[in-house]
C-alpha cells in the first residue's frame, strides 16, 4: 500500500499511507505538510505494574487492620463509659404492681392459641348431640365429607 491515496469529500482532506508502511500521513489541504499517525496494534501494549498492585494491596490491608483496631478500641471505650455512668437501680423498681382486675388481656397468647386449636380439633373429630329433640348431631369432619360425596349437595326443588 505504498502511496495509496484516499480522497474524502469534505475540505479536500487526503489520507495517504507512508512509504514502507510506517503509518498514515494526514494532509489537511493540498500542498500542505502532513502529520504521520502511527497505527495502534489493537490491544494493550503494556502490562499492569506488579509493584503498584502489591503496594495497593499492602496499603489496603494495613488500613483494614487499623480500622478494625480503632473500632475495637472505641467499642471498649463505650462499654467502659457505660459502666462508669450507670447508677444502681432504684429499690422501687423491684416492686411489681398488683395484677389488674378481671377481665385481663391475654397473659400467654401462645398457650391460649394452643388451647383454642386443641378444642377445635376435638370438635372436628367427634360425634356429639347438638339438639336431641330436633335430631341435630355433630359428626366428625371426615365422615361428613364421605357422606357429601355419597349423597351430593342438597339442591332446591325445580319449579
Amino acid at each position: 500500500m505504498d502511496n495509496t491515496q484516499h480522497h474524502t469529500p469534505d475540505e479536500g482532506t487526503t489520507l495517504r499511507s507512508a512509504p514502507g508502511g510506517e503509518g498514515t500521513t494526514l494532509r489537511s489541504a493540498p500542498g500542505g505538510e502532513g502529520t504521520t499517525l502511527r497505527s495502534a496494534p489493537g490491544y494493550e501494549t503494556r502490562d499492569l505494574s506488579l509493584r503498584v498492585v502489591l503496594l495497593f494491596g499492602l496499603v489496603l490491608g494495613i488500613m483494614t487492620v487499623l480500622v478494625l483496631f480503632l473500632m475495637g478500641t472505641l467499642f471498649d471505650y463505650f462499654a467502659w463509659q457505660r459502666t462508669q455512668s450507670e447508677h444502681p437501680p432504684s429499690p422501687l423498681a423491684e416492686i411489681r404492681p398488683p395484677m389488674p382486675p378481671e377481665p385481663r388481656l391475654q397473659v400467654n397468647p401462645a398457650q391460649d392459641l394452643q388451647k383454642l386449636r386443641a378444642r377445635e380439633e376435638t370438635l372436628l373429630h367427634r360425634y356429639e348431640w347438638i339438639d336431641r329433640e330436633a335430631q341435630i348431631v355433630r359428626i366428625p369432619i371426615d365422615r361428613a365429607m364421605d357422606l357429601l360425596v355419597e349423597r351430593g349437595l342438597p339442591s332446591r326443588p325445580q319449579k
